[in-house]
């Protein structure tokens, strides 16, 4: 009866903690394989999400001081965990933590400037893209 009642207690406890952290992630020692748990079994994803940005183009021409910067964020395996963006290098900044198109709107003072947008999944693959465009008053 022992050797029941302890399995039984062992089968909450595994049930309990898999349930309770669905999401957690490890990445193995071999960089190219990016392991997570999900739900009750292990995915290895080392494939980069897809990343776009459709607007504005690169080396675009737009009225400001506000502009619209938009584009897509996708990763079939894993899921996105995060979509980031830097405006001229001053620090990452969220735009969307799902799969699917975001947008943001700034205000942009005149001149060139530099875009940069980072996807990044749940196993931790990265994947960047950059827009250079001009803004005229």
């Amino acid at each position: 009866m022992q050797l029941i009642a302890g399995m039984a207690v062992l089968s909450i406890f595994l049930v309990v903690t898999l349930v309770s952290f669905p999401y957690a992630s490890a990445q193995t020692s071999d960089t190219n394989h990016r392991c997570f748990f999900h739900k009750y079994h292990d995915i290895c994803d080392k494939i980069k999400p897809t990343l776009t940005i459709t607007s504005p183009s690169n080396h675009d021409t737009v009225n400001g001081p506000s502009v619209t910067i938009t584009g897509s964020a996708t990763d079939a395996q894993s899921g996105i965990k995060k979509v980031q963006m830097s405006i001229d290098g001053h620090g990452w900044n969220l735009v969307s933590t799902t799969n699917g198109d975001w947008s943001v709107t700034k205000n942009m003072g005149r001149g060139p400037h530099i875009v940069e947008v980072r996807a990044i999944d749940w196993a931790h693959n990265i994947n960047l893209a950059h827009v250079v465009f001009k803004v005229t008053p």
